[in-house]
């Protein structure tokens, strides 16, 4: 996966938040929405190569795409961390999965 990858797929870059990791390189990120509101959110981080803090190995950087929704029933939040190995179809179809089961829309069009 390339950056042109991720931003052909509709994923926007933004700045690093105070909240990111040291590790988190860039941040993209895509609203999924349909005609009746923005359903969720799915952000993108680029992670950099990092040393493991007690062995020294390289680990390698990667991808992991994350989102968070809230339960249709107990309108609770629920956060999705999807880790390295994901391609981006693989990641939007297994997130659209599990929204479909029992979330709610992020912003309504109709209220």
């Amino acid at each position: 996966m390339t950056e042109q990858d991720i931003l052909d797929a509709g994923y926007k870059e933004y700045s690093k938040t105070p909240f990111d990791h040291e590790g988190i390189e860039k941040n993209y990120q895509k609203c999924i929405s349909d005609k009746n509101g923005k359903r969720y959110f799915i952000d993108i981080h680029k992670w950099k190569d990092m040393r493991h803090p007690y062995t020294g190995e390289i680990i390698e950087g990667g991808y992991e795409f994350t989102s968070q929704m809230n339960h249709f029933i107990f309108d609770k939040p629920m956060d999705i961390n999807l880790f390295s190995g994901w391609t981006i179809e693989e990641a939007e179809r297994t997130i659209e999965s599990i929204w479909e089961t029992q979330f709610k829309y992020y912003e309504r069009y109709d209220k």
